[in-house]
């Protein structure tokens, strides 16, 4: 039971940092205005929040 809650919050821990590179890297490639930031943002912790981080995660570097 331990083990695998660890193991679950490593590989969430995992797709978090993921998507706050490719966060940063969009931010970087782009001048982005403070709206479109907050909107981006909101995403983020929305995906954050479900458990749907392969599907998502995917989506999100499509749209890159």
């Amino acid at each position: 039971m331990v083990r695998n809650l660890s193991k679950n919050l490593s590989m969430i821990r995992k797709h978090r940092l993921d998507i706050l590179i490719l966060f940063v890297k969009r931010l970087s490639d782009q001048n982005v205005s403070y709206r479109n930031l907050m909107t981006m943002k909101e995403y983020l912790i929305r995906l954050l929040k479900k458990n749907l981080w392969k599907k998502n995660l995917m989506n999100l570097r499509n749209k890159m």
